[in-house]
């Protein structure tokens, strides 16, 4: 059995010369190194160096807010966690984090552990889930952004002015927000690129 280098590999499985724009020819369009295949993108890379530089910035930064996305959807499924099996322990988390601005009176661990709050530690947990599966989607990164900082503060208002919940748990809109940030502050470059 041969071994098919990458090229012949790539034209046995795609067939033409897909590689054509790259193999010592010019950097390909913009919109042209969107629609490749991976496979295709790491294997001109390997034939002709290095990524042109902004192929290479769009990559870090789509690295840098997927990494933001992760470690959001690990903080929700932690919090699901947290509310169906230890309700009483985050309690006193938050109340030792926020110096008692956030005590038992706010965070009501009695309610937690009850049928509406296992309900709501689940669905914290499975929008964790849908974090991670989808933390590499640019579409998804930049909606992500738009439904932290606006949906998850106005239906926390909502909430808030109808008296559902103090306004001092405005703490954990803030956490969405914050990580809304980071996300967005992560995208910033590739926004400019597009311009």
């Amino acid at each position: 059995m041969t071994q098919k280098g990458p090229i012949s590999f790539l034209r046995s499985q795609f067939g033409g010369n897909l590689l054509s724009p790259y193999v010592g020819g010019s950097v390909p369009k913009e919109s042209e190194s969107r629609t490749l295949h991976p496979s295709i993108k790491m294997a001109a890379a390997q034939l002709r160096g290095p990524l042109p530089s902004t192929l290479a910035l769009s990559m870090s930064c789509h690295r840098k807010a997927t990494l933001s996305m992760q470690v959001f959807a690990a903080y929700c499924g932690l919090m699901g966690v947290l509310i169906i099996c230890a309700p009483k322990f985050l309690c006193d988390t938050v109340d030792t984090v926020t110096f008692g601005i956030l005590g038992d009176l706010e965070m009501k661990p009695d309610e937690l552990s009850s049928q509406y709050g296992s309900i709501a530690g689940f669905f914290y947990g499975y929008l964790g889930f849908v974090y991670m599966s989808l933390a590499g989607s640019d579409e998804f990164q930049r909606f992500s952004v738009i439904g932290r900082m606006l949906g998850v503060v106005g239906g926390f208002t909502i909430l808030v002015l109808m008296g559902k919940v103090p306004v001092k748990l405005y703490a954990f809109p803030a956490v969405d927000v914050v990580f809304a940030i980071w996300t967005k502050v992560c995208l910033r470059p590739l926004d400019k690129k597009d311009r």
